[in-house]
């Protein structure tokens, strides 16, 4: 195992009994070092240093990721290592990495690493530098940030494409969900249905806990209603945080054919 990013280029001793130069320096930085984090998982890639005259060739890089811990800054210890010392000769076969800390792929285009199990909305900071038999070469750092995963704890908006289908007696109703992602867990739907005259009585008061169809359509149907009578229909998500937003339409019953 080779140190964790500890530079040796500066090191003059390159020459053999005969004062001759022997290739025996350290590989320079790594190239284009990238970071793309999704909720916990980062994919980390760069490409091979530049060969320089008198560079053996890269066998290998190391690779580390420290947690930063904004509370601690800017203490220089404010970090956690999650991985480090990983030594990769060539292939991913031939690395020390294990499912828990990442998979890596190795090609001539370019290299990458998926680091997992991450925690959401952390920043984290990737070393990588390259490796061959002189040692570790020059490291490049950069910080990325993980995705923060939305809380679902929002009270729900309006019911989308209320629409309503009256016949004689009865009213079918018909709505989607709330397009926000991210509300709280919903219960049910609240439906209030009014007759319009004389008094906006209130002839249906209820929880609907039906599932929708398998295009995401909810149903529901009010029977034992008057003929050629206007409703007004209000329909909102009742989640756990609260209730949402009303939605309103009206409808009229068809009328009694003489």
């Amino acid at each position: 195992m080779f140190a964790a990013c500890k530079s040796s280029a500066n090191d003059t001793s390159n020459y053999n009994d005969n004062q001759q130069q022997v290739i025996d320096y350290a590989p320079g930085p790594v190239m284009n070092l990238t970071a793309t984090a999704t909720t916990d998982t980062m994919t980390v890639t760069w490409e091979k240093p530049v060969t320089a005259p008198y560079t053996s060739n890269t066998v290998g890089y190391d690779i580390t990721v420290n947690q930063v811990i904004p509370a601690m800054a800017p203490d220089p210890y404010n970090k956690i290592t999650i991985i480090r010392d990983i030594y990769i000769a060539g292939t991913g076969e031939d690395s020390m990495l294990t499912e828990a800390s990442g998979t890596l792929t190795l090609d001539d285009n370019g290299l990458k690493f998926v680091v997992v199990n991450l925690i959401d909305g952390t920043q984290y900071e990737i070393t990588v530098c390259a490796v061959n038999a002189k040692g570790d070469g020059e490291p490049t750092t950069i910080t990325a940030t993980t995705d923060k995963i939305p809380v679902a704890d929002n009270i729900p908006g309006p019911v989308v494409n209320l629409s309503a289908a009256a016949s004689v007696d009865t009213i079918t109703i018909t709505w989607e969900a709330p397009s926000d992602p991210n509300v709280s867990t919903i219960l049910g739907y609240g439906v209030l249905i009014k007759q319009k005259l004389p008094d906006n009585a209130v002839v249906v008061n209820d929880i609907y806990t039906g599932n929708a169809n398998e295009n995401g359509i909810y149903t529901y149907v009010a029977s034992n209603l008057k003929p050629d009578t206007e409703y007004e229909i209000t329909i909102c998500a009742v989640a756990t945080k609260g209730n949402g937003d009303n939605t309103i339409i009206t409808t009229t019953t068809s009328a009694v054919n003489p």
